[in-house]
């Protein structure tokens, strides 16, 4: 039975890291609506040949900041505040240094990486990409402290904040888009200045956040931090390296597509990427909390509540990307429209077949990149990143032998293959479940944990209270505590209890069940109670260590007894 606490922790997050997420593509669909109606779907074309720098800017901050916030979510886990302050600080300045870098040689060499880019294409649009590029580039630097600020806001249990960052922005943009290109003369360039401006208001609000010491982090750069800097890389490379493989990928796909399609072709891909990123709303979004949640159960070593929280994210993934499809093969027409096909040389007809086959593309396209996250989080860094490469390979490569073979089946080629990339990865999971009894396919899990440990949900009542002390009493005594630190612990989850029973009485905030996790490891004890209200704390005179807790609304109170 999935435990009360776990449900309600997935449902405060889920709706901010979804919301947050459908923002941040919701941004990159209105650009597209905008500058499409307001220039023409030439700039649109231009904007989707962009697209493949930002997402390999994007996906080497990913790489230091997801690596370290995950990281970071472990020690938290773990109760080192101090170690996840050295992830935070040295992600925060040495992505920012790294970027930095990377925009001064993407000026130095503007004129070939326009080239680069839009190798192939008509001068308008070769024009478009090199003004939308110009002003584009500052805003790396501003992207890198925004997103560093927002991975770890979200693992300091502050989901709200980043959706409020993001909902600013996400507001100013399409105003700054409409006056910018509107009224300023300045077409695309308009665009990316409105991006730049919107990015800076969002990044404000994290940074006061963080002025104000308002989280959990402080900065401090430890000694050692080339070594904190190298395990964030490492640690970071199956997490974002689909982001970096995409960035590529989008560009070998832009050439694809031209080779065989044309430049109509080229229109269609465009508004099929912006269909893509529908569903990349809730996958990245779910990925926040895979890395957030799930790293912080898996450093307390609470596996239980670790596969309580993959079944309720697989089944609300299923759920809504299931509704995406249904959505886009009966209403294929409308996203042409809203993005402004009418009386342009583009083959409607064509455009809805197009986004019909795709639509079945995105279902397994999107567990793919679930399971590739969650292998990743759970350990299993080198089967991630073998599916990582593999479907990047296969992506790039499939149409284009199809469209050499038989062009008809061309945009076949793309659900196709992401069917059997799909079949491969549940077998591979299937294989490794047979040669390691100690993990569950097909999210590879730890289902033996190496401690011994007890979970209790325990409702607010007497009797249920009372039967749980005296559980907790038998285990203590097999815990090979001195008999004082046996005693110490059986008395402190008795006077937390209590005082929880008490506050209860007065305060009908308290629903539903509290819980407790009990491990015993070789030279310590600890007892972690996890409470749904608002934020609540008791002074407890017996352990060794205390430590408390408020993450996505759940109070977390951590005793620890040494041996």
């Amino acid at each position: 039975m999935e435990g009360y606490v776990v449900k309600h922790t997935f449902r405060h997050f889920l709706p901010a890291a979804i919301l947050t997420s459908i923002i941040v593509e919701l941004r990159v669909i209105t650009d597209g609506i905008l500058v499409s109606r307001l220039i023409g779907p030439s700039a649109l074309s231009a904007i989707n040949l962009y697209l493949p720098l930002d997402s390999a800017f994007e996906a080497i901050i990913a790489i230091f900041a997801l690596g370290a916030s995950f990281l970071a979510a472990r020690r938290m886990g773990r109760q080192d505040y101090a170690g996840a302050s050295h992830l935070f600080t040295v992600s925060l300045v040495g992505t920012s240094v790294i970027i930095t870098l990377l925009t001064a040689v993407s000026a130095l060499f503007f004129q070939p990486l326009v080239s680069l880019l839009a190798s192939g294409e008509s001068s308008v649009i070769r024009d478009y990409t090199a003004s939308y590029l110009l002003w584009m580039l500052p805003t790396f630097l501003v992207m890198a402290p925004n997103c560093v600020l927002r991975y770890f806001v979200n693992i300091d249990g502050k989901p709200r904040l980043v959706t409020a960052s993001i909902l600013v922005s996400f507001l100013l943009n399409p105003v700054l888009d409409y006056v910018l290109i509107r009224f300023t003369g300045l077409g695309i360039a308009g665009a990316a200045i409105a991006t730049l401006i919107s990015d800076l208001a969002g990044l404000a609000i994290l940074i006061v956040h963080f002025l104000w010491k308002r989280t959990s982090f402080r900065f401090r750069m430890p000694a050692e931090w080339a070594s904190v800097l190298r395990a964030s890389f490492l640690t970071g490379i199956p997490l974002a390296a689909m982001q970096f493989l995409f960035a590529a990928l989008d560009l070998v796909l832009n050439r694809v597509v031209l080779f065989f399609k044309g430049a109509a072709g080229i229109y269609i891909w465009a508004v099929v990427m912006q269909v893509i990123s529908l569903s990349e709303m809730f996958i990245n979004g779910v990925a926040e909390m895979n890395q957030s949640i799930g790293g912080m159960l898996l450093g307390s070593s609470d596996f239980k509540a670790f596969r309580a929280y993959l079944r309720q994210t697989l089944r609300f993934l299923s759920i809504t990307l299931l509704a995406i499809c249904v959505l886009l093969l009966a209403f294929p027409q409308g996203l042409f429209t809203l993005f402004g096909a009418e009386g342009e040389s583009v083959d409607l007809a064509e455009g809805c077949r197009v986004l019909r086959i795709m639509s079945l593309f995105l279902i397994p396209l999107s567990l793919v990149t679930f399971f590739e996250n969650i292998h990743a989080v759970v350990g299993r860094e080198r089967l991630a990143l073998t599916f990582e490469l593999l479907q990047a390979g296969v992506m790039a490569g499939v149409p284009f032998v199809t469209g050499l073979i038989a062009p008809e089946l061309f945009w076949w080629s793309f659900p196709a293959q992401a069917v059997l990339l799909f079949a491969a990865q549940m077998t591979s999971t299937w294989l490794i479940q047979r040669r390691e009894r100690s993990v569950r396919a097909p999210f590879l899990e730890e289902v033996f944990p190496t401690d011994v440990e007890a979970d209790f949900s325990v409702a607010y009542t007497r009797a249920s209270v009372d039967g749980t002390i005296e559980k907790i009493a038998t285990i203590a005594a097999i815990c090979e505590l001195p008999p004082d630190q046996e005693n110490s612990l059986v008395n402190c989850c008795a006077d937390y209890m209590n005082q929880l029973l008490a506050r209860q009485a007065a305060d009908e905030n308290l629903k539903g069940t509290f819980e407790i996790r009990l491990v015993d490891k070789t030279d310590l004890t600890s007892v972690t109670f996890k409470t749904v209200g608002r934020p609540l704390q008791f002074d407890l005179e017996h352990p060794d260590t205390l430590d408390y807790k408020y993450l996505y609304g759940v109070n977390v109170t951590t005793v620890v007894f040494n041996k």
